[in-house]
């Protein structure tokens, strides 16, 4: 997949997205809903905050263009009460003719052609597009920050329906917009510039060891502890919250203890 940057910068930019597939979401409830049922784009969250608020986003279904144009169903997805909201029943428990497979079959039409509607934009002619549908997972680079995949989150007749749009999609959107966006770019940071100006922190482990609850019951000054790395063993330095990306050995600069990288891994390897 390839990288965007996030450029979602602030709600002038959120807001011009959100005109884009507001009139999108309207021909499809247009198309689909039953009169007086409620629908609405709630809101537009980066996927890098939606899987933090979930702790997770597994996709349901995705539907792919080439190019990595891609929409995904976020589960859960009652796609039977879908079902039961679009062929207008009002009466009875719900829940129960939800289980029906022609209300499943009825939703899981309707959400495939909202994705597929999602990606056409403002083509009219989205359903002459080729596409297919699958139950892939989620890119991995989608799910970092700074990746560009959008999360829109829809409530239809009160059932909450999530999607991701990639960020080819989200870039092809935003191109759409003509001059408001053109004329935002140029008040922002370049992406490098931003990113060279952060600051992590890095602490530097010699080893660990495990210690018994009688052990540190009776541990006094003066006593050893034995690390579990050899004696030439390269110590390591962590940034932030990610795993070990450098190893080396400690060692005195000036008045200060030092660290002096002897492998460094790449960051974006994996």
């Amino acid at each position: 997949m390839r990288s965007h940057p996030y450029r979602l910068i602030g709600d002038r930019l959120g807001s011009s997205l959100r005109q884009v597939l507001e009139p999108v979401i309207s021909d499809w409830a247009e198309d689909w809903l039953p009169d007086n049922t409620s629908y609405s784009l709630k809101k537009l969250i980066p996927l890098f905050e939606y899987c933090q608020e979930k702790e997770s986003a597994e996709i349901e279904q995705m539907v792919n263009w080439v190019d990595d144009n891609w929409s995904g169903l976020l589960r859960p997805v009652e796609k039977g009460l879908l079902g039961s909201i679009l062929v207008g029943m009002t009466d009875g428990d719900l829940h129960e003719m939800a289980s029906s497979k022609l209300l499943r079959d009825i939703g899981q039409q309707a959400l495939t052609d909202l994705a597929q509607r999602i990606l056409a934009g403002n083509q009219a002619a989205y359903d002459s597009v080729p596409f297919f549908v699958t139950d892939n997972q989620l890119p991995k680079g989608a799910m970092l920050r700074g990746s560009g995949a959008i999360v829109t989150k829809l409530n239809i007749g009160g059932l909450y329906v999530h999607y991701v749009i990639s960020p080819m999609t989200v870039e092809r959107y935003l191109e759409t917009l003509g001059t408001p966006v053109q004329e935002s770019r140029q008040n922002l940071t370049p992406l490098q510039t931003a990113l060279a100006n952060q600051e992590l922190s890095a602490r530097v482990s010699l080893g660990s060891a495990t210690l018994s609850l009688g052990e540190l019951a009776t541990i006094r000054i003066g006593d050893v502890v034995t690390l579990d790395k050899h004696i030439n063993e390269p110590a390591s330095m962590r940034l932030g919250k990610n795993g070990d990306v450098c190893e080396g050995f400690i060692g005195i600069k000036g008045k200060s203890l030092a660290f002096r990288i002897a492998q460094a891994k790449d960051l974006y390897s994996e």
